[in-house]
C-alpha cells in the first residue's frame, strides 16, 4: 500500500462529521452542522477570495458555507445565508464552527481517529 492510500482512506474516515451548534439550535435543540473534511484546494479557494487571509471573519463565513450541509448531504446555506451571515451572525461562533471544521485535533472525538 502506497503513502497516498492512507491519506485517502484518513480523508474517508472523516467524512460526515458533525459539529453542534447550541447558539444557532431551535426548539430546544442544537443545529447539527455536517461536514467533511477540508482539503487544500478549498482551503486555496477560501484564501483567494480573502486576500490571503484564512483567519479573517470573512474567511470563516466562506469556509463554513462552503462545507455546511445537512444530514442529507444537501449545502446548508445559499448565497444569500452567506452574505447575512456576513453582517448578522455573532463572529465568535462562525470563528469557532470554521476552526472545528479546518482542526480536527480541536474536536473531542479526533482521538479515535
Amino acid at each position: 500500500m502506497q503513502a497516498i492510500d492512507n491519506v485517502v482512506a484518513h480523508f474517508k474516515r472523516n467524512q460526515n462529521r458533525v459539529i453542534t451548534v447550541e447558539e444557532w439550535g431551535a426548539e430546544g435543540e442544537p443545529l447539527q452542522i455536517y461536514h467533511d473534511p477540508v482539503t487544500p484546494r478549498e482551503l486555496d479557494k477560501v484564501a483567494a477570495e480573502n486576500r490571503g487571509n484564512l483567519d479573517s471573519f470573512g474567511a470563516c463565513v466562506d469556509l463554513v458555507c462552503l462545507k455546511a450541509k445537512t444530514e442529507t448531504g444537501e449545502k446548508m446555506f445559499d448565497a444569500k445565508a452567506q452574505e447575512d451571515m456576513r453582517s448578522l451572525a455573532d463572529g465568535q461562533i462562525v470563528q469557532l464552527i470554521a476552526q472545528q471544521m479546518r482542526f480536527l485535533f480541536l474536536r473531542p472525538d479526533a482521538a479515535k481517529n
